[in-house]
């Protein structure tokens, strides 16, 4: 999704950046980077960040989990290192209802994502 040129950013990017083992690595580390770079505009909810946490530190999740305040170091680089960080406001309710009348076939997982 692009607003502005603004690229909302999925955390399974964020995750496979973070995992030299997956298959993804280089691919998500490289945009994670032209993010850092200034190269492309990222935008990240808050929820992405906690999602992050979430699977990084999950033995079951990844094959090295971090320990929770190194994610939450590498989590902050992110941030200060130039994606930009969304919350919901009054006005994402509405927004929400209408990005779900114009795509009335999602279920499950989908609707999470389209929020995000």
């Amino acid at each position: 999704m692009s607003r502005d040129g603004w690229i909302a950013f999925d955390t399974n990017i964020l995750v496979y950046a973070a995992d030299k083992t997956s298959l993804c690595f280089e691919s998500a580390n490289l945009v994670v980077k032209m993010v850092m770079k200034g190269e492309l505009k990222g935008v990240l909810a808050m929820q992405n960040i906690v999602e992050y946490l979430a699977v990084v530190t999950n033995k079951k999740a990844v094959k090295r989990p971090m320990a929770i305040m190194k994610a939450f170091d590498e989590a902050e680089k992110l941030i200060q290192g130039g994606f930009k960080i969304v919350y919901p406001n009054m006005a994402t309710v509405g927004i929400f209802k209408k990005i779900l009348k114009d795509t009335p076939q999602i279920r499950g997982q989908l609707v999470h994502d389209k929020f995000l």
